[in-house]
């Protein structure tokens, strides 16, 4: 592996902010993105193995640390306290882990489109860190509301909105934008969206059977496959440079 390369700034590949429309260009299936996942990752395995493993381990690890870091400077709160304290260390555990999610993703869709991921892309998601958080929450909220629903509703808004954290880590799209144009390009794809998410989860569970070594090729594949369900609907070819509305 080339160190200097790894260790390279962020890519300047992301689409430019010039508002032009963003409309689904092409269709795909679950098993052919799948399949496509596991071309990009055989590509370049060790270098994706190792961005992913890195970036898990500082998502949950940041969160982690917040916990532990809280409970040590506060301790015992009185319970007037205490909510505070906990919605205080639940927001910065928030705030970092959709910080590294961001370059999670911004590392697979360079991976997608035939580029070599560094190092520093795994840090490069401050420039959308609040309009990330933004899509997060609002997701979250609209699949709560639609799993109190009864349940089926929620799993539709989960499928719908699949592509927004896609769209904000590479379009630099607001929370707002990027839902609005994840259920624009959802429409008509979300049954394979569905059969995706099944198949990614074998696939884990697959990769977890094999003493749990297995998993870190496992999880860049599926986040790979997604990445290339996005970019076959927002590319015309690998250099796309359309963005949001």
């Amino acid at each position: 592996m080339n160190v200097t390369e790894l260790y390279a700034p962020p890519s300047s590949t992301l689409a430019p902010t010039t508002p032009a429309p963003l409309t689904p260009t092409g269709s795909f299936t679950a098993s052919e993105v799948l399949r496509e996942g596991y071309r990009s990752f055989r590509a370049q395995p060790f270098r994706l193995m190792g961005l992913h493993a890195l970036g898990l381990g500082l998502l949950y690890g940041s969160s982690l640390l917040v916990e532990l870091a809280f409970g040590a400077v506060f301790g015992a709160q009185p319970a007037h306290n205490a909510a505070w304290v906990s919605a205080a260390s639940l927001g910065c555990s928030f705030l970092l882990s959709t910080f590294f999610t961001v370059g999670l993703h911004r590392v697979s869709l360079e991976a997608v489109r035939g580029r070599r991921p560094s190092l520093g892309l795994l840090f490069a998601g401050i420039d959308v860190l609040f309009p990330a958080m933004a899509a997060a929450l609002l997701t979250m909220f609209l699949v709560t509301v639609g799993t109190i629903a009864l349940v089926v509703p929620g799993i539709v808004a989960a499928l719908a909105l699949s592509f927004a954290p896609l769209l904000v880590a590479d379009r630099r799209a607001d929370g707002f934008e990027a839902i609005a144009a994840s259920l624009r390009l959802s429409r008509g794809v979300r049954g394979q969206l569905l059969a995706l998410g099944i198949l990614s989860c074998l696939v884990l569970l697959g990769g977890a059977l094999l003493l749990g070594v297995g998993f870190f090729a496992a999880y860049p594949i599926t986040t790979l496959a997604l990445a290339h369900a996005y970019v076959r609907r927002v590319d015309p070819g690998p250099d796309a440079d359309s963005t949001l509305t």
